[in-house]
């Protein structure tokens, strides 16, 4: 054996030493194929025209769509230490791009086709920038500038060669050897046989001998044309068939993005890394070989359970590259070879690790057997729907290197006279999918490199998503029987961020209910106008006539034009004081109590908005009982089911309303009764309710099934209430307008706060309410606040002057609805004083358990934020195990706290299935959840 023969020879076995075991298993398992079959690559003949590979094929139609596009480039940066003789390193360059047909080829059309062009000659220029006489801080970001910008610049692919190097000299003995070289003539495989035979070579030329490299067997060209070929045959129809059934209906991989998707697929990218230590690496190895599995198969498995818990889905979908070299002849091949193999897992049932383990395994294991179709056949055999705002069928990529195998192992290196090289990450400001996860073994450890697509991704998620999978594969270590909802994502410190720190509401409010702190308000302030109504001026239903009193209320009545009747200052209006509400009402709270009504009674309300409407509220709080909204413009089918499903004691409502129900149980008209009822005392009934005891029944909408009836308690009610008033401006304005429906729960917030401050409510009419609103907005009225949703903030935009706001309200209080920057920007123009507020809060709270201040803090993203936690409120964003998930990742809302409801009503299983729920995770009260698929709801 020659000494030639016997160095290849040596090289060989190292690489094979330095192979992954899976990668050993199917090299020894190709090797077996060959000895079986006799054919080999032929070289090509003569002919016209040279047709591109597959892989090729794809990237060229890539480049014709975006011809400035660099995320095909592939960047190199080799560190080189020692005496550099650069006419030497331009030599060997030049003898590698003469050898390997590839590095000379351009690509063009012909008749509508692509093909390849192959140059006589391979014509190189090695440009030097020398940066010694700069300071070693401005030194070493002027080379990063440079291999940026080397890296970002587009190639011309009719153009050869489509390689590019530039040298910078940082010191006598330390340069910088920048290679960049576009994807469609290499690949990861490529850079090491480029680095190997300019080793080789300059070596040689450096001793004054002639480079002896092997001759090859065949040219690039020469696979392309026998890959067309083979196509056809019926091995390739029998692998392609396999993927075909194992990727139908394939699903998207929806990884929780920070940013919108664009209708255009973007290529900007970013890396971030992280090296885990060696002893977690070899704990991971040791793992492996217990489970006999490779290390790439348990670090892909782990891998792919981090994108289950940050996505939800069970079926797992990305890509693998495959070297795709499995015949000798390409072995020692410049060129684009790599394959994508797409692994489809299934992780439903919430499976231990090590059945994911054995799943992914099971996939890999037959993915590999049938690697040799190229990806591009791939995607034509199953023609996915194009969508030009993503890659087809995957999305992310993952892969393991060893860089013992590219760098340290291959002894040819280390025979370069007077010269060492190392390399290093380059970052090229591009990336081709949305996300590819790199682990490299190193000596050091396990590094972690995420390239994202920053189009997509914020460079906190990335860095958040990398901790994540080193807290994930610790747990897997530590105990690899656990299932997918046992393992960890988040660390310590996450972990008690979002149970604890953002959870620390509590707050001391007095333990006195709704209806006992408007009692003492009106001690207070009892000739203070509590209700101001659009009653006309025919007696009404208590008897009083309209009151035309003149009012210390800042409105004129030039100003108000729709709101005629409703101010006071303005004959027609009807005014109630503080006094005068509450004797009212505690004549009827006495009455009902004298009907049997108790604590957890229940009572229906069916009144128009009106007087009669404030003081049968408060009475029903008063009597001790609860009460069930009922609006009049609710369909008479949903009415009915309300009243039969709750069943209420009494219905209080007027004669005409009374024949509009069906009802069968006992009903008290307030106008028709009102005498009888008057006889009652007017002092204060005794209070007989606890923090515990039902203050209201609301129903839901019933758009995900049956309207339940969501019980709230006094408690509750009294914690927002006791928040909301020092929150909101309700001191600092005029009053406080109610133009929503009692049935809608936003309107408590309308309703009873200004009662707390000694603040007048004022009823806008039914009829016309968002006009006489649009009218209040527009008058000199500073009212105190105003709750409204994002549909009202659109129609009053258009109702309103294009113009500065006569009046400015304190604050809007906006919910029931997804809210936008487009919502608030004609607020922010016209009304700059008001504070506009995002109130988030289900049924099953009372009203909002959630806020966020748009006036003072900005947000990146088109929707706004529901901001953090009310008092004595505690939220918690969880996955389908129960286990909070990290920041920006979405989930189910969980909310605990004093706001919470007590439970459904005529329902226990579901509350008792709520209890079990929250108690999973340990959270002390239990919580409601809430789809977030309305609301996309993830910590902000």
């Amino acid at each position: 054996m020659n000494p030639s023969q016997e160095s290849i020879n040596n090289q060989l076995n190292q690489r094979i030493a330095a192979l992954t075991p899976e990668q050993r298993a199917l090299f020894e398992q190709l090797k077996r194929q060959q000895v079986k079959s006799k054919l080999s690559i032929p070289r090509r003949g003569a002919t016209k025209e040279l047709p591109l590979s597959l892989a090729q094929e794809r990237l060229w139609f890539l480049h014709q769509l975006d011809p400035n596009n660099p995320a095909y480039n592939i960047a190199i940066a080799w560190e080189l230490e020692g005496k550099l003789d650069i006419p030497i390193l331009l030599a060997s360059l030049q003898i590698i791009g003469q050898r390997q047909e590839v590095l000379r080829t351009a690509f063009a059309s012909f008749e509508g086709k692509p093909c390849q062009k192959i140059a006589p000659t391979f014509n190189l220029k090695l440009p030097v920038i020398d940066l010694q006489a700069l300071p070693p801080t401005q030194q070493q970001q002027e080379a990063q500038r440079l291999a940026i910008a080397e890296a970002s610049q587009a190639f011309n692919l009719s153009i050869a060669p489509l390689m590019r190097v530039r040298l910078i000299r940082l010191a006598p003995q330390r340069s910088t050897l920048l290679l960049t070289v576009h994807h469609i003539i290499a690949d990861g495989w490529s850079r090491g046989i480029l680095l190997r035979e300019l080793a080789q070579c300059y070596r040689a030329l450096a001793l004054r001998q002639n480079p002896s490299l092997t001759e090859l067997p065949i040219q690039y060209a020469d696979f392309a044309l026998w890959q067309r070929q083979s196509l056809q045959g019926e091995e390739m129809k029998a692998q392609l068939a396999y993927w075909q059934k194992q990727l139908a209906d394939l699903p998207m991989l929806e990884l929780p993005t920070d940013l919108p998707r664009s209708p255009l697929q973007q290529f900007r990218g970013a890396t971030q890394s992280e090296l885990l230590p060696l002893s977690l690496l070899e704990s991971l190895k040791h793992l492996a070989q217990q489970q006999g599995v490779t290390l790439f198969m348990l670090l892909l498995a782990a891998f792919k359970v981090l994108l289950h818990r940050y996505c939800g889905q069970d079926e797992i979908v990305l890509g693998v590259p495959s070297a795709n070299r499995n015949r000798s002849e390409v072995e020692p091949l410049i060129g684009f070879f790599v394959n994508t193999l797409v692994l489809r897992t299934d992780l439903s049932g919430n499976p231990s690790f090590h059945t994911v383990l054995e799943r992914v395994r099971t996939t890999a294991a037959e993915a590999f057997k049938h690697q040799d179709v190229p990806f591009a056949k791939v995607v034509e055999a199953l023609h996915p729907e194009r969508d030009l705002s993503h890659n087809p069928l995957v999305q992310v990529m993952f892969q393991v290197q060893n860089e013992a195998y590219q760098l340290q192992n291959d002894s040819t290196l280390n025979l370069l006279p007077d010269l060492q090289i190392q390399q290093s990450w380059v970052e090229t400001g591009s990336t081709k999918f949305d996300l590819t996860c790199h682990l490299v073994e190193r000596s050091q450890g396990l590094l972690m490199v995420l390239e994202y697509c920053t189009d997509l991704f914020h460079q906190q998620t990335i860095a958040r998503m990398i901790q994540h999978l080193g807290v994930l594969l610790t747990a897997i270590v530590t105990n690899s029987q656990q299932r997918l909802s046992e393992l960890p994502i988040l660390t310590s410190q996450e972990r008690r961020q979002i149970l604890e720190e953002w959870n620390q509401t509590q707050v001391n409010y007095p333990q006195q209910w709704l209806h006992q702190q408007f009692e003492a308000q009106v001690e207070k302030t009892p000739e203070n106008v509590a209700v101001i109504s659009p009653h006309p001026n025919p007696p009404n239903a208590l008897g009083r006539e309209s009151d035309s009193r003149e009012l210390d209320f800042p409105v004129s009545p030039q100003n108000i034009g729709g709101l005629r009747g409703v101010i006071p200052g303005y004959k027609g209006s009807e005014v109630i004081t503080y006094a005068e509400l509450n004797s009212k009402a505690n004549q009827l709270a006495h009455y009902l109590r004298s009907q049997g009504i108790t604590t957890e009674s229940l009572v229906g309300i069916y009144l128009e908005r009106s007087p009669e409407l404030i003081i049968a509220l408060l009475a029903v709080l008063k009597a001790s009982g609860a009460y069930i909204p009922l609006d009049s413009k609710l369909p008479r089918d949903r009415l009915a089911y309300m009243l039969a499903d709750a069943q209420p004691a009494i219905l209080l409502t007027t004669d005409a309303f009374a024949a509009q129900l069906p009802h069968s149980c006992q009903v008290v008209c307030l106008d028709k009764d009102w005498p009888v009822i008057a006889q009652n005392p007017e002092h204060n009934p005794v209070n007989l309710v606890v923090g515990d005891n039902l203050a209201y029944v609301i129903y839901t909408s019933g758009s995900t099934g049956t309207p339940k009836g969501t019980m709230l308690t006094h408690r509750g009610l009294a914690n927002y209430l006791n928040w909301a008033i020092r929150a909101y401006p309700l001191t600092a304005g005029t009053g406080v307008p109610v133009q929503s429906s009692i049935s809608f729960d936003a309107t408590i917030t309308s309703l009873y706060s200004p009662l707390l401050v000694g603040k007048p409510l004022v009823l806008l009419p039914e009829a016309e309410e968002i006009e006489a609103l649009s009218n209040a907005l527009n008058s000199q009225t500073n009212l105190s606040l105003v709750k409204l949703t994002p549909a009202h903030l659109g129609i009053l935009r258009q109702l309103l002057p294009q113009k500065t706001l006569f009046g400015h309200p304190q604050a809007l209080i906006i919910g029931g609805e997804a809210l936008s920057k487009q919502h608030l920007e004609f607020w922010q123009t016209h009304s700059p004083q008001t504070k506009l507020i995002n109130e988030y809060g289900p049924t099953e709270t009372v009203v909002g358990c959630c806020t966020y201040d748009a006036t003072q803090t900005p947000t990146t993203s088109n929707n706004i934020p529901i901001g953090r936690p009310i008092a004595n409120t505690q939220l918690y964003i969880l996955d389908r195990y129960l286990q909070p998930v990290p920041v920006g990742v979405p989930g189910e809302l969980y909310i605990g706290g004093d706001g919470v409801a007590r439970g459904y009503l005529n329902q226990p299983e579901l509350t008792a299935a709520r209890k079990s729920q929250s108690s999973a995770v340990e959270l002390g009260e239990w919580g409601v959840g809430s789809r977030a698929g309305q609301t996309h709801l993830n910590y902000s």
